[in-house]
C-alpha cells in the first residue's frame, strides 16, 4: 500500500524531535568529559536535526493545504 501524501509528515515528524536533543545530550556530556568523540558526534548530528526540521515543516504545510479541515479542526491544524 502506497503512503499518501498527508501521511508523510506524521511518519517523519520525530526524526529532528529526537536528533536535536541527542545532538545537545551529546555535546554537554562531551564537554563534561572531555570526549571529542561526542562532540564531534554532535557536531555532525545539529545540522542534520537542522535539515531535518526543515523537511518536516515542508511536510507539514503540504499535509496542511492536502487534508480538507473544517470549523475547529481547521483552527487546530493552523494553530
Amino acid at each position: 500500500m502506497a503512503l499518501r501524501l498527508h501521511e508523510i509528515h506524521p511518519s517523519i515528524v520525530h526524526f529532528p524531535l529526537a536528533i536535536v536533543p541527542t545532538s545537545l545530550t551529546l555535546d554537554v556530556i562531551g564537554k563534561l568529559t572531555g570526549s571529542k568523540s561526542l562532540m564531534s558526534t554532535a557536531k555532525i548530528l545539529m545540522p542534520v536535526g537542522a535539515v531535518a526540521g526543515g523537511v518536516v515543516g515542508l511536510a507539514g504545510l503540504v499535509s496542511q493545504q492536502t487534508v480538507h479541515a473544517e470549523r475547529e479542526a481547521h483552527k487546530t491544524l493552523v494553530t
